[in-house]
C-alpha cells in the first residue's frame, strides 16, 4: 500500500468446517482476507482486491528428494463425479485444477474487468467453471 499498490490478489481458502487440524491455517486465510476488504480495498482507497477461494487444488505435488506425487490423480474423479451430481455445495469444496487456479490468480492481476475499485471473491465453484486454461 505504501509503495501504491491499487490491485491485491490473494489466495485464500474454502475450507469445510468439519476438516480436523487446519484451524490456525483458516484462521490465517480468513485474517488475509479481511485485511484485503477492510484496509486494503477500503471505499476511500481507489484500490482492490481480489480473493480467490479454492478447496483443495489439484495438481502435482514436490516432496523432499525430487519425488512427485500428482494429486490429480486422486482428485480430478472426485470434482468430475462431484459435478456430475450437480448440488452448488459440492462443487463449493470440490478439488480446483491448478492450471485453473493460476489462471485465475493471472486475470485478477492483470485483467482491467478486475481493475474495478472494490472488493471481489471468486468462489471454489468459479474456478472450476470459470477459468479453464
Amino acid at each position: 500500500m505504501k509503495n501504491g499498490v491499487k490491485r491485491l490478489v490473494v489466495v485464500g481458502a474454502t475450507i469445510p468446517p468439519l476438516v480436523p487440524g487446519l484451524g490456525a491455517y483458516a484462521r490465517g486465510k480468513a485474517n488475509v482476507e479481511d485485511f484485503a476488504r477492510d484496509e486494503f480495498a477500503e471505499a476511500e482507497s481507489k484500490r482492490s482486491a481480489i480473493v480467490l477461494k479454492p478447496a483443495a487444488v489439484s495438481g502435482t505435488r514436490k516432496l523432499d528428494g525430487g519425488f512427485s506425487v500428482p494429486l490429480s490423480v486422486f482428485m480430478d474423479p472426485a470434482r468430475f463425479t462431484m459435478q456430475c451430481v450437480g448440488s452448488a455445495s459440492l462443487m463449493e469444496h470440490a478439488p480446483v485444477p491448478l492450471e485453473n487456479l493460476a489462471n485465475a490468480a493471472a486475470r485478477a492481476a492483470l485483467d482491467e474487468a478486475y481493475g474495478d475499485v472494490g472488493f471481489t471473491v471468486i468462489s471454489n465453484k468459479a474456478l472450476i467453471e470459470d477459468f479453464k486454461p
